[in-house]
């Protein structure tokens, strides 16, 4: 029987997942907590500003309304996390797997998302203002009425991306591509299809 379960398991793509408890003690506490796992932890409105969550997985955890500004979470995996109304201003995302995740109504004014992965992530209502998305992949994500003022995208990937009533005044865009992207007026673009 216990074979039977292990094989299931295993076929269905089924791994189980849990956050360790002494990380989120120590996230809390100390605000450090390099290449630990914290994925599926309740983090709801916590304070981690300038928190060290370098290479952290936080994947499907919930950090709505958290603090993270000015945290450091390059190549952190935050695939299906909730950071909606997270504050994120200043928050260092380089190369992070944003995938997924709810970000809606975030504050990400001057975050670093150089080379992030935020495929399907939905972004509405976000401020992103002089945000660095520079060849970030925006691929099937959802910036519907985001403040992407000053923000730089230059060679990122836009494709089937949501750019409904965003603003893009001062963007810088140069070599993004755009292939089947709904743009701020609602047209959708096939530039580079």
């Amino acid at each position: 029987m216990k074979y039977l379960l292990l094989v299931l398991a295993l076929t269905c793509g089924w791994i189980a997942q849990a956050f360790n408890d002494d990380d989120v003690r120590m996230v809390k506490s100390m605000k450090k907590c390099v290449r630990c796992d914290l994925s599926g932890a309740e983090l709801r409105n916590a304070d981690l500003s300038n928190a060290i969550l370098l290479g952290a997985n936080l994947q499907s955890a919930d950090l709505r309304g958290a603090d993270l500004s000015n945290a450091n979470l390059e190549q952190a995996k935050l695939r299906g996390a909730n950071l909606q109304q997270a504050k994120l201003s200043g928050a260092y995302l380089s190369g992070a797997y944003l995938g997924a995740a709810d970000l809606s109504g975030a504050d990400m004014r001057d975050a670093q998302l150089y080379n992030a992965d935020l495929t399907e992530a939905f972004v509405g209502k976000a401020n992103l203002n002089n945000a660095d998305l520079r060849q970030a992949k925006l691929i099937r994500t959802d910036l519907s009425e985001s403040n992407l003022i000053r923000a730089d995208m230059s060679r990122s990937n836009l494709s089937a991306a949501t750019l409904r009533g965003a603003d893009l005044r001062l963007s810088l865009l140069n070599n993004a591509e755009f292939c089947n992207t709904t743009m701020p007026n609602g047209e959708v673009s096939y530039d580079d299809c």
